[in-house]
């Protein structure tokens, strides 16, 4: 069980969450949903607050079988959101999202297995600033995946099925997507491993993409869906070297291309309305071209009766459509690097992660300016009656840097956090 609440301010005056609150979008260049907020809409309120609650509950269970499968596993969740914009005392916006879900699988030593997945999302909006209709999205998907070892080489295959219906006044959306993954690792030493995997997938459109009419206030913009949008297909090659040695060295080092046919960007048409940008949800075939490394070791040192670790990890991505343009919000290089003492119940750890400038833009983009991200945490672990207790500080933006995400449409609005300090306890029981 797990619950929200929380009531607060709004820079600007207004903002709202819409129906991608809880929905998928595109794994492997996420685009940020956190929102803080303008008022460009001449509605003149000065004291607009965000009254937000959210209730979660998750289920999990297993049982052991004998046979062709050796578990079965069963994963349930409920995810009810809410939140109302308060102008004043008056009640502005209402939002409502309620998420199910039910996943089932079969599983054999770890190498097999097979199960399906439902989800059902129900999203409702009432007052003067929807920028979405009411709608219900579901999915229904089936998926198996094995690993076969022959001496060196390890076969590794995937396969899902999935279904989205999504159901709204005046117009619907029903269509069927595969995806299916091969890949192969070989055991070049006891130490040294290389990998390749191609994947080919397929993506619906949510809601949003389909449907959105008018000002998206979460993120700032003036969203404009397509009803006609289809399934966004991509065929990803990834080529990788991985490292594990008995000295104690882990590490990895990746590249990838993804060919995009009908990728669904928010692309700005360069106009504004009720003062906002305008976006378009639009499909052109696409690149993304990356990579990305991570090298750590847990215990490098040895002092002070603990152990000092280090990691270090960067990646890289670069994303055009098929004309060379560059596509909206992606990210831009990023290096960084953590270092851990480990003593006992003890942990005290430092990191730093330096994001450069982003000024390969698309039509209608500002340029963002790269930042130095420092942080620094202790935590110490206490064991009483049976539950493990766990407290933690830690410090963020120690530098206390003007910090704007490219990937976030909020970043010409609202900056990263500055200098703070957070505190917390975890129990587990």
């Amino acid at each position: 069980l797990s619950g929200l609440r929380s009531n607060y301010g709004l820079p600007g005056g207004h903002g709202h969450h819409g129906e991608d609150h809880d929905d998928d979008h595109h794994d492997d260049h996420d685009h940020d949903h956190d929102h803080d907020h303008d008022d460009d809409h001449g509605h003149g309120h000065e004291d607009v607050r965000l009254d937000l609650d959210q209730r979660r509950i998750d289920v999990a269970g297993e049982w052991r079988l004998e046979g062709p499968f050796d578990a079965l596993r069963i994963r349930a969740a409920e995810n009810d959101y809410e939140h109302v914009e308060l102008e004043g005392e008056d009640i502005g916006t209402t939002y409502a999202q309620k998420g199910r879900e039910l996943r089932v699988s079969a599983d054999r030593n770890g190498r097999w297995s097979i199960g399906m997945q439902w989800r059902e999302l129900d999203f409702d909006a009432e007052g003067a600033e929807a920028f979405l209709p009411p709608s219900t999205t579901r999915h229904l998907g089936a998926f198996a995946f094995g690993e076969y070892a022959f001496g060196d080489l390890t076969l590794e295959t995937g396969v899902r099925i999935e279904r989205q219906d999504i159901d709204l006044s005046g117009a619907d959306y029903r269509d069927d997507a595969a995806s299916g993954s091969v890949g192969l690792q070989w055991d070049l030493t006891s130490a040294w491993s290389a990998t390749l995997q191609v994947t080919s997938t397929g993506r619906h459109p949510t809601a949003t993409e389909l449907y959105a009419s008018g000002p998206h206030l979460a993120v700032q913009r003036y969203e404009i869906g397509d009803e006609d949008l289809g399934l966004e297909r991509a065929l990803t090659t990834d080529l990788g070297l991985r490292h594990r040695s008995e000295s104690g060295w882990v590490g990895s080092v990746g590249v990838f291309v993804s060919d995009y046919d009908d990728f669904i960007a928010a692309l700005p048409d360069g106009t504004m309305e009720d003062g906002l940008p305008v976006v378009q949800f639009t499909a052109v075939d696409a690149r993304f071209e990356g990579v990305e490394f991570d090298w750590s070791h847990d215990a490098l040192l040895a002092f002070g009766g603990g152990n000092l670790g280090v990691r270090l990890f960067g990646d890289y991505v670069k994303a055009e459509d098929d004309g060379g343009t560059p596509l909206p919000q992606i990210p831009p290089r990023r290096l960084g690097l953590e270092l851990g003492f480990v003593r006992g119940p003890l942990r005290l750890g430092i990191e730093t992660l330096h994001h450069d400038d982003q000024d390969k833009v698309a039509d209608g983009e500002t340029p963002t300016e790269g930042f130095t991200a420092l942080n620094a945490e202790v935590a110490y672990c206490l064991q009483r009656g049976g539950a493990d207790m766990l407290w933690s500080a830690r410090g963020v933006n120690l530098l206390d840097e003007a910090m704007r995400r490219h990937a976030s449409p909020l970043k010409d609005v609202a900056p990263l956090a500055g200098r703070h300090l957070s505190v917390g306890l975890k129990l587990k029981f």
